[in-house]
C-alpha cells in the first residue's frame, strides 16, 4: 500500500467516527410524558422514579394515568369505549395513548438508548 492509501483510509475512518457521534447526540435516555387536551398541552413532566397516578379531568370526562420509571398507562377512564385503557403501557417516544371521547393524547417525548432507528429516519 502506498502512503496515499493510508491517508484515504484515515480520512474515511474519521468521517465514519464523526457521523457515529453526531447521530448519538441528544440520546440522553430521559423520557417525559406529555398530555394534550383539545390541542393544548396541559401537562409535561419527567417520568418519576417511583410510581404515581395523575387524574386528568376536562369537560368531556375523567381519566387516571399511572406513571412509572419506564412508561405511562391509563388505568381508569369514564369514556364508553375504554380504548385508552386497552392500549396498555407506552414505553417509548414512538407510542401514544389516545382517548377520543375525552379529547386526550398522551405521548412520551425524548429519546431513549437502544432505539432501532437509523440516521435517515431521524
Amino acid at each position: 500500500m502506498r502512503k496515499l492509501d493510508f491517508i484515504i483510509i484515515g480520512i474515511m475512518f474519521l468521517i465514519a467516527t464523526g457521523v457515529f457521534f453526531i447521530n448519538r447526540q441528544g440520546m440522553n435516555g430521559e423520557l417525559r410524558v406529555s398530555v394534550v387536551s383539545e390541542g393544548v398541552k396541559i401537562k409535561s413532566m419527567a417520568l418519576p422514579d417511583t410510581p404515581m397516578e395523575i387524574i386528568l379531568e376536562n369537560k368531556h370526562g375523567r381519566n387516571t394515568l399511572r406513571l412509572t420509571h419506564d412508561g405511562a398507562q391509563v388505568i381508569w377512564s369514564s369514556c364508553p369505549t375504554r380504548i385508552c385503557i386497552h392500549t396498555g403501557k407506552v414505553t417509548n417516544s414512538r407510542q401514544m395513548i389516545v382517548c377520543l371521547p375525552h379529547h386526550l393524547i398522551i405521548t412520551l417525548e425524548g429519546s431513549e438508548h437502544g432505539v432501532d432507528v437509523d440516521a435517515v429516519a431521524r
